[in-house]
């Protein structure tokens, strides 16, 4: 650091006159000030009264573009020119003792430079001036700037990921954090020093002494860094699991630890999985063990890598004794040989290989095994080796013996009769499966032996029922419908070869007596709903017919009174005439249902103006609306002389669907009309009645229904109209249907074909 009082009295290099002693070492300290390695100036009034090699080099100027041309301020960037003056100001008013400040230079080319300002009051020329040093501190700078940079991009990053870093100061015991190693437990965070001891009581009382240990493991030197796991109090009460890694930055002299630093970072969701982890590994490793089945992995090398339990006894060793082992250890050469061949097809097949062999057990029994090896890849579709699977068969290979022995002699006797008789073991599996009915479940004989019958037919719980029956011994007597097919099974308790027990069973295929059960219950209950039908329509028509009798009978002797008005007379023939049309109605409806189901109908066509059929039915029924209030209306897609097809004016008019709406509808709307679709009329009758209710909808075609011959809401009339309506538009080659809703209204359907009349 240069001294600045000793440049005080610099100027007196500069005088002309001197004596030569003097003049040599002023010579000798003016070229020493020139080639320091830092700026020196002298200012005074502003201006610059000199400024030394490096002071010229730190801005790119000449020494004659500066002394006396020159500002201070004029160095300096933007507002740090007000930086420059204000500490010139203070130092020449004497508000301090010496200055020293940074600010952004100028330099010629007007590029940036750093610059640290020095200086103290001197008197150059008998006036006060400013003289000091200025150091070029550019390149710091920029590595400060890029070393911020960088701990700010740590910083967001620890932030991102939730990683909180910590400072502990070991040897006065002073512990910083940064804000997310609060904020990650809920917590507020604090810029000042923090109190470790807190946060070590926020860990679960059953990690804290570990935590402890570990840290004083660390401070008696026998590690440099630590990593722990524990549990920490969050601030809503509950506890997540954090990992602490921390370093051994510093140490004194002696050794002793200084400083210490490290991160803190929320693993409870890597530890809820892990332990989610050990929970399923456990549950399948019992399920593993807990299988009857052999079951062991091998490496492509055929060194095992794990098996069960069942496995183990037919080595007669724990799995921790055959892990890290070949079949070479246990076994002789050919048989491992045998193993090993094996493996290498189920590898190099790609698919499971299954073949059965004899293996003795430790303990010196025998069993047959059925053996799968399937070959197993690891996610990336490394090879990882085989999977075995060992099925223990040599009961099913004695009783597939024992059916081999059995089969010839019962086959014969049985193989033509319509029935299925089959032999089940102790175990419900079955030995023999053999009969004609067979084929009627699409079974081949012996198709389901060794398979279970609690398996097959689990879905058949009087059947098991009766099997259970039979295992306990007792016979037992049942119907099954399989497929479609129903059977007729006894199943008697029996004692098999080897004084196994189990049952036999014959099943007889009663099918076609149940259909013609299932037929005659039909016609009985059809025949009862037709016997009903008939006793309310028989009831209904007695009704029907004396009630516009009496009506007609009542009001003709009436008029025979010979003091009646002639209003009075009006009235009452109306009446008389209404009930005789009503009957009349009646009659012809009867007449025509049993001209329809006697098949003495004949269907005249000709040519039909179908626009001029629904004017003539709207004029004939809209007084009847009128009456009620309705309004009646009807719509014609067509125009007249397109309207015109071959039909059955007649049973066409007879159709009477309009009719049947105005008299279920009492208030509202009456719509009808039709529309061509393809080569067909689609005729419709829209009404805002009563409507039909849902489970009604299926049979109001049906003769002598009138939605329900019982219902309140009937109306008059014999329930035939629309079993009519149906025939006529069958007759006329069509379909009949109705959309309804109860409580608000009908919409009947109907389709006649559309033939254009040759005329058009």
């Amino acid at each position: 650091m240069i001294n600045f009082n000793s440049l005080r009295n610099l100027h007196f290099l500069f005088k002309k006159k001197r004596d030569k002693p003097c003049l040599d070492s002023e010579v000798k300290y003016r070229e020493i000030v020139e080639h320091l390695l830092v700026g020196v100036y002298i200012i005074q009034n502003d201006c610059f009264r000199y400024g030394n090699k490096k002071f010229c080099e730190i801005f790119g100027y000449s020494y004659e573009d500066i002394v006396e041309k020159i500002s201070p301020a004029s160095l300096a960037f933007g507002s740090d020119k007000n930086i420059v003056k204000e500490n010139i100001r203070k130092l020449i008013s004497k508000e301090s003792k010496s200055m020293e400040y940074e600010f952004r230079g100028v330099k010629k080319d007007g590029s940036i430079v750093w610059i640290k300002a020095l200086g103290n009051l001197i008197s150059y020329k008998g006036k006060p001036a400013i003289s000091g040093t200025l150091i070029d501190f550019t390149d710091r700078k920029l590595v400060e700037e890029a070393l911020y940079i960088g701990e700010e991009r740590f910083r967001v990053t620890l932030e991102a990921t939730e990683i909180g870093n910590w400072d502990w100061d070991v040897k006065n015991d002073i512990w910083y954090a940064s804000p997310i190693y609060y904020t990650m437990l809920g917590y507020e965070p604090v810029a000042e020093p923090s109190d470790r001891r807190v946060w070590l009581a926020r860990i679960h009382p059953e990690d804290r002494e570990y935590v402890r240990a570990k840290i004083k493991d660390i401070l008696a030197y026998k590690e440099d860094r630590y990593i722990y796991e524990a549990r920490i109090l969050h601030a809503d009460g509950s506890y997540r699991w954090y990992q602490v890694i921390g370093h051994i930055i510093e140490k004194d002299n002696q050794g002793r630890i200084k400083r210490m630093v490290g991160i803190r970072k929320d693993i409870t969701d890597f530890k809820q999985a892990e332990e989610e982890l050990k929970i399923s590994k456990n549950r399948l490793r019992a399920l593993i063990d807990t299988l009857p089945d052999l079951i062991w992995v091998k490496n492509p090398h055929g060194v095992y890598l794990q098996c069960n339990q069942r496995f183990e006894q037919l080595y007669g060793a724990a799995e921790k004794e055959i892990v890290g082992k070949t079949d070479y250890d246990f076994v002789g050469k050919e048989l491992a040989d045998f193993f090993r061949q094996k493996d290498n097809e189920a590898a190099v097949s790609n698919k499971p290989s299954i073949n059965e062999e004899e293996l003795t057990f430790a303990d010196g029994h025998k069993e047959i095994i059925e053996t799968i090896k399937t070959p197993i890849y690891e996610s990336d579709g490394t090879f990882m080796g085989v999977l075995g699977i060992g099925r223990d068969i040599t009961q099913r290979k004695k009783s597939e013996q024992e059916l081999i022995k059995n089969e010839a002699l019962i086959s014969t006797a049985v193989e033509n009769l319509p029935i299925v008789f089959y032999l089940i073991d102790k175990d419900g599996i079955f030995n023999l499966s053999i009969g004609a009915g067979l084929k009627g479940i699409g079974l081949l004989p012996n198709q389901v032996v060794g398979q279970s019958v609690f398996d097959l037919y689990k879905d058949f719980p009087k059947t098991l029922e009766a099997i259970n029956k039979a295992l306990s011994g007792e016979s037992a007597l049942f119907e099954s419908n399989v497929n479609g097919v129903h059977y007729l099974s006894i199943v008697n308790p029996m004692s098999m070869s080897d004084n196994r027990a189990g049952i036999v069973g014959v099943g007889l295929d009663i099918t076609d007596r149940k259909e013609a059960e299932f037929e005659l219950l039909k016609a009985k209950e059809k025949a009862e709903e037709s016997d009903r039908l008939k006793s309310a329509f028989l009831a209904n028509m007695s009704h029907e017919i004396r009630t516009p009798m009496n009506g007609i009978l009542g009001f003709a002797g009436l008029l025979k009174e010979p003091e009646l008005s002639g209003e009075q007379q009006k009235e009452y023939i109306r009446i008389i005439e209404e009930s005789g049309e009503r009957m009349l109605n009646i009659i012809n409806d009867i007449i025509n249902i049993s001209k329809i189901e006697s098949g003495i109908i004949d269907i005249h066509l000709s040519e039909t103006n179908i626009n001029n059929q629904l004017q003539f039915v709207y004029d004939s029924l809209k007084l009847d609306a009128y009456h009620k209030k309705l309004k009646l209306s009807f719509v014609c897609e067509l125009p007249e002389y397109k309207s015109i097809t071959i039909t059955d004016s007649e049973k066409f008019y007879g159709i009477n669907l309009v009719k049947n709406a105005l008299k279920y509808t009492d208030k509202g709307t009456v719509e009808f009309g039709y529309a061509v679709k393809g080569e067909k009329m689609e005729f419709y009758v829209k009404d805002t009645g009563i409507g039909i209710p849902k489970e009604k909808v299926e049979v109001i075609f049906e003769r002598f229904i009138q939605a329900d011959i019982a219902d309140k809401m009937a109306r008059q009339g014999a329930g035939l109209g629309l079993a009519i309506s149906k025939a006529y538009v069958e007759m006329l080659g069509g379909k009949i249907w109705v959309d309804s809703e109860e409580s608000k209204g009908s919409t009947f359907f109907f389709t006649l074909p559309y033939y254009v009349s040759s005329t058009i």
